[in-house]
């Protein structure tokens, strides 16, 4: 494995947490690099770039939606509102 290729696994467990876990959303809503070192994961700069910019997009996704603001409006993943 190269010091940059992406592993697919381990962004698929970190997206899984992030869909299930309500305590890692809010942790990393607040604080990415806090969430991720907190739970372990240890990403190389090409992986820590992407988890970045998906993290601001569904932010910025969520902002222009109005969901910012409405409590809960991430507790749970799609489709089980």
């Amino acid at each position: 494995m190269t010091q940059n290729e992406v592993r697919m696994s381990l962004l698929k467990r970190l997206a899984e947490q992030a869909m299930s876990d309500q305590e890692f959303r809010a942790i990393a809503g607040k604080d990415l690099d806090g969430a991720l070192e907190r739970y372990d994961y240890e990403l190389n700069e090409r992986e820590r770039d992407l988890v970045g910019r998906f993290h601001s997009g569904t932010r910025t996704t969520a902002e222009n939606a109005g969901l910012a603001s409405i409590p809960g409006a991430h507790d749970q993943p799609r489709g089980r509102r």
